[in-house]
Parts: C-alpha cells; structure tokens; sequence
C-alpha cells in the first residue's frame, strides 16, 4: 500500500474494556469501520498522538 493510499481519521479514544487491557487490542465502531472498508479482525495500525492539557 502506498502513502496515497492511505485513510486517515481520527477517532476519540475511550476507556478500554477490562478483559482488552494489555492485549493490544483496539475497538472500531461499526459505522468507521464501513467508511474504511474494514471488517472485523482486520488488521490496524494505531499511531498516538497525545494532546497535552494545560495544567
């Protein structure tokens, strides 16, 4: 795949489910995962990108 491509979206990162934590896994609602042409078990990649808050 090249650089043109590529999707990019950027989705809110919510708490993870208990039994998910430390497996590194990540879960796509159904309506970004049509838009992406994704399906379940696919493989994704995640790059952080951490927004500093004012303390």
């Amino acid at each position: 795949m090249t650089d043109k491509d590529k999707t990019i979206i950027k989705l809110k990162v919510a708490e993870a489910d208990q039994r998910d934590v430390g497996k590194g896994i990540v879960r796509i609602d159904e309506s970004f995962r049509e838009k992406l042409g994704l399906n379940s078990f696919d493989v994704v990649e995640i790059r952080e990108r951490r927004q500093l808050q004012p303390s």
